[in-house]
């Protein structure tokens, strides 16, 4: 038997958009078994009737009281296994309730994130989830859009629905929602096809700025100290997020600012990560709080490369932003020295990314000692052994797994530090 799947739609003076969304449900393949539509005390009172035929619509008018709040009206009126919040500017796709048969078979999740089409000013993409840890995925950045998601109903009801403190009226109630079931060790699935379409407009909620971006803090620092399992890709991720939006911590909440620096220190005297990806995260913080960072140390092993993480679509992908980095100040420096070729160390994904920008203006000779002899992008990869290091021409590490080795071996070699990128 099919998951049945109910659809709540918050309104507040978008009368006409939330017929459009309502519109887009007559389109679905597999109908709704509810549609409940909250009208959070509109100025003119939400009328539906014209798009309204053929669905098991109710329409819910109360006071004005918030979107969670609006929310929570619309699931305590839902008996479905599985819900969908939509917004009233947003639209589903015919294919949003075509809910993977696992989930009722086989499988018990309480979160299902699929891909969603964005349209911002005049762009349209499509945004797809990749798979992770999405307690990492949490500690980097805010969720996509929630209609991107379906909630197994028993799970957020035991949660208490969604919050309602005063501070979430300005945003990230649904943030607030995810991070709740992932501290409940909630099980998050994917499935790799869009949905629906997300319309980011001028005016919405998620442009007001200042205001996001408290209620994102308020969320991030609750939730991230509430954590107790560190991993390395749950430390980079959470790193990242304080260097991203450390003025705002020293602004907004100053007072946090120490005991969250005491956590990942903590975090990372217990976790391996890359020394390279660590170094480039702090890099935007104050000197100060660099030194703080920059002294701490862990465990020594070999370590994996951070990714991008589940329904995270504006994740920093730390080895692309590296190389972008490094290929800068390579390109300042052979610049000044009208320098004719480069040398690439590590034959990788990076390195052919390298490659393209580089070989336009440079003689590029790919290193890699494991596999020398081989070809990338149509060039040959010699072995280290067989180049001759003197010059002033620079040497970048693709390889950035292995930077301090290579460097040390590099300068082992005599070369110069500034050369090597």
């Amino acid at each position: 038997m099919p998951a049945s799947v109910a659809i709540v739609i918050p309104c507040f003076n978008h009368n006409e958009a939330v017929k459009t969304a309502i519109q887009s449900l007559h389109d679905l393949l597999i109908p709704p078994s509810q549609v409940v539509v909250i009208d959070d005390g509109s100025d003119v009172p939400v009328d539906v009737t014209s798009v309204s035929s053929g669905l098991n619509l109710t329409v819910v008018r109360t006071q004005n009281q918030g979107l969670a709040a609006a929310r929570n009206e619309g699931l305590k009126r839902v008996s479905s296994d599985w819900v969908i919040f939509l917004d009233s500017d947003d639209v589903l796709h015919a294919n949003a309730l075509d809910m993977p048969s696992t989930l009722v078979s086989e499988v018990r999740a309480d979160v299902l994130t699929s891909a969603f089409v964005l349209h911002q000013q005049g762009r349209q993409s499509t945004v797809f989830p990749l798979l992770g840890d999405p307690v990492a995925a949490l500690l980097q950045c805010h969720i996509g859009p929630i209609h991107s998601f379906a909630f197994r109903t028993e799970t957020l009801k035991k949660l208490g629905g969604f919050s309602t403190e005063e501070v979430l009226r300005k945003g990230h109630e649904d943030y607030d929602m995810m991070v709740r079931i992932a501290l409940h060790e909630g099980r998050f699935l994917t499935q790799h096809i869009p949905v629906c379409t997300y319309e980011k407009l001028p005016g919405s909620m998620s442009t007001h700025q200042h205001n996001m971006c408290l209620t994102r803090l308020h969320v991030w620092l609750r939730f991230f100290m509430q954590l107790t399992q560190p991993s390395s890709q749950r430390l980079m991720h959470a790193v990242a997020f304080f260097a991203r939006h450390y003025q705002d911590f020293a602004v907004s909440y100053p007072d946090s600012i120490p005991s969250v620096l005491q956590k990942l220190m903590v975090w990372r005297a217990e976790t391996e990560v890359s020394a390279v990806e660590w170094a480039y995260c702090i890099s935007s913080l104050p000197g100060k709080i660099i030194d703080v960072l920059g002294s701490a140390s862990g465990p020594t092993g070999k370590s994996q490369p951070v990714i991008q993480e589940i329904f995270d679509w504006r994740a920093q992908p730390y080895t692309s932003a590296i190389l972008l980095q490094r290929l800068s100040e390579l390109a300042q420096y052979a610049g000044e020295l009208e320098c004719k070729r480069v040398a690439i160390w590590g034959a990788n994904a990076l390195a052919e990314q390298a490659i393209a920008v580089l070989q336009l203006s440079m003689s590029v000779t790919i290193i890699d000692s494991n596999r020398a002899g081989e070809r990338l992008s149509g060039l040959s990869i010699v072995s280290p052994d067989d180049i001759n290091f003197s010059g002033d021409w620079p040497i970048l590490i693709a390889a950035h797994q292995a930077f301090s080795d290579i460097a040390a071996q590099l300068a082992a070699m005599n070369v110069e530090t500034k050369r090597i990128f």
